[in-house]
């Protein structure tokens, strides 16, 4: 009941957006819910091909939809991310993002990046730049388009081991035809994926929230995915440009994860999402 409840949520805030990118969102996959072996084999295929890479390049759209849109930003941009299991991986994230709120909203400009456990964010905005070991919450909506599970050791394990996983059949991203995945996790959390039925990795992340118990969706959207990409040796480390201030990352920005993989939290109860 629970899972239909979200499911419906779901069909209703992705249907309901009137951008582009929503609308492709609103596809539902084909046919029906199948066998658990068949959910853990595309889990098993999606956490395979993780472990296989070397590194990834992609694009990404992110997006908040229904009762949290007006709290988090539209963001766009570009990731590359070279997979460094047991450390904090390799990442550099140039983006835009938009915020929705006030009458004007908000642009904001950055480029980020994370190698060897620190962090280095130009914001070209306040044309500032934000150096610190402990300052990943410094990147702003750029943490937004990283999809952690890329660094993980076992990206799906927790998954596997979820309380409900339905294989919901297959949808197109684009051009990209996945299969869909929905899990709840025993603690409550609920995702939707989407997984290239070509090279099993992700193409579609969704996490439900709500606010005052009105359900909203976060949606990331990756396309022109490429995989063990080489890489320059400046990859990950920008230069600063002329004119921009210096700062450290205050200790309240840090977040302690190591491999950068999310623990489920649950989403109900009437607060607000955290940015």
């Amino acid at each position: 009941m629970r899972m239909q409840m979200i499911a419906t949520s779901l069909s209703i805030l992705l249907a309901s957006s009137g951008s582009t990118r929503a609308q492709e969102n609103a596809e539902q996959p084909t046919g029906g819910p199948d066998v658990d072996s068949a959910v853990y084999e595309v889990l098993e295929q999606a956490d395979q091909a993780i472990k296989n890479l070397k590194s990834i390049s992609y694009n990404a759209f992110f997006e908040g939809t229904g009762s949290v849109a007006i709290w988090r930003p539209s963001t766009k941009g570009h990731v590359l991310l070279a997979r460094t299991t047991g450390k904090s991986p390799d990442v550099r994230v140039t983006c835009v993002s938009r915020s929705t709120r006030g009458l004007e909203g908000t642009v904001r400009n950055y480029d980020g990046v994370i190698r060897r456990n620190k962090v280095k964010v130009l914001n070209h905005e306040k044309r500032e730049v934000i150096t610190g070991s402990h300052g990943l919450r410094a990147m702003g909506p750029a943490f937004d388009l990283i999809i952690r599970e890329f660094n993980h050791p076992e990206p799906f394990q927790e998954e596997m081991q979820a309380s409900v996983a339905i294989l919901e059949g297959r949808a197109y991203v684009g051009d990209e035809l996945c299969d869909v995945v929905s899990i709840d996790h025993h603690s409550g959390a609920h995702r939707r994926w989407y997984f290239s039925v070509q090279d099993h990795l992700p193409r579609r992340m969704i996490r439900m929230r709500f606010v005052n118990d009105v359900p909203g969706a976060l949606v990331l959207t990756l396309t022109n995915v490429e995989v063990d990409v080489e890489l320059a040796s400046d990859a990950f480390r920008p230069e600063n440009p002329e004119g921009y201030a210096q700062k450290r990352a205050s200790p309240s920005q840090g977040l302690n994860t190591m491999y950068l993989a999310p623990e489920p939290k649950r989403d109900g109860g009437k607060r607000k999402p955290q940015e």
